[in-house]
């Protein structure tokens, strides 16, 4: 635990629970991230699963309150200046680094059980998680559902992505046949072109296309329509490392969910 004079913003300690031991039940809470205190015992815990975006702000010791953040502190021998910590909160599937701004340490995280990822190019973080839907789902009604929630039908920008992804696609449904998979992002740019855009506003660059994980064929089964669009499917059978296919826009019927996504940094 690293503890510091400061507040919790939009946080108030003044009806809150009394606990004169507060760092120490957060350090004893499995889940507890954060704990914020004052001189009179009051405290509230601020609990990873419950929590998405937090900000602390530095005070004085005549302020009289004082926040504990659970985070894995560096040895003694290299400790860096205070300016420079790195913490990081690592409760989950993946670390979630506080940043520091001047005066203010600010936390934010996927919502729920949802997978971040860092990408490079550019240098974001973004959010995603595979759905199953009932029964086969048009793109079109893929995409609305992501947008009902507040989020993207989103793109994929590495290949970590991709088998992330299809992992989950085989763990909510281990049944999935061949060319089976859900919808992402991504439309052809012209009817016989090979390249594909991404327009959830969030996703650069051809990855996924590029690195032999991809089939896009555009020969549409069964039907004249083109394949313009994008899902990760259940091809490994079929044609051993690839994840990627083109499925037809408007009513492919091999499609049985969607991966949704948002920027979270």
């Amino acid at each position: 635990m690293m503890k510091i004079y400061g507040k919790v913003t939009n946080s108030d300690l003044t009806s809150a629970p009394l606990d004169v031991s507060c760092e120490d039940t957060c350090f004893d809470k499995e889940d507890c991230i954060l704990a914020f205190m004052d001189h009179e015992g009051h405290c509230i815990l601020y609990l990873f699963n419950e929590t998405e975006t937090l900000e602390v702000v530095e005070a004085n010791e005549e302020d009289g309150v004082m926040v504990a953040f659970k985070t894995t502190l560096p040895t003694i021998d290299d400790c860096p200046l205070y300016d420079s910590l790195d913490l990081s909160t690592s409760i989950g599937e993946d670390p979630v680094y506080w940043t520091k701004t001047g005066n203010k340490f600010t936390y934010k995280k996927c919502v729920g059980d949802w997978k971040m990822f860092k990408r490079q190019n550019p240098q974001i973080t973004v959010c995603i998680q595979a759905i199953l839907l009932k029964g086969q789902v048009s793109r079109i009604t893929s995409k609305e559902y992501c947008e009902a929630m507040g989020y993207k039908l989103s793109g994929l920008a590495s290949v970590e992505e991709v088998k992330w992804v299809l992992a989950k696609i085989l763990d909510l449904k281990p049944d999935m046949d061949n060319w089976q998979g859900f919808w992402i992002d991504g439309q052809r740019e012209c009817d016989e072109c090979p390249d594909f855009y991404w327009t959830d506003g969030y996703t650069e660059g051809d990855t996924i296309l590029t690195s032999g994980i991809s089939s896009l064929g555009n020969s549409a089964y069964q039907t004249e329509e083109l394949e313009g669009c994008l899902s990760v499917a259940n091809i490994f059978n079929a044609e051993p490392g690839v994840m990627i296919n083109d499925a037809v826009c408007d009513n492919d019927p091999y499609q049985w969910g969607v991966v949704c996504g948002y920027r979270l940094l």
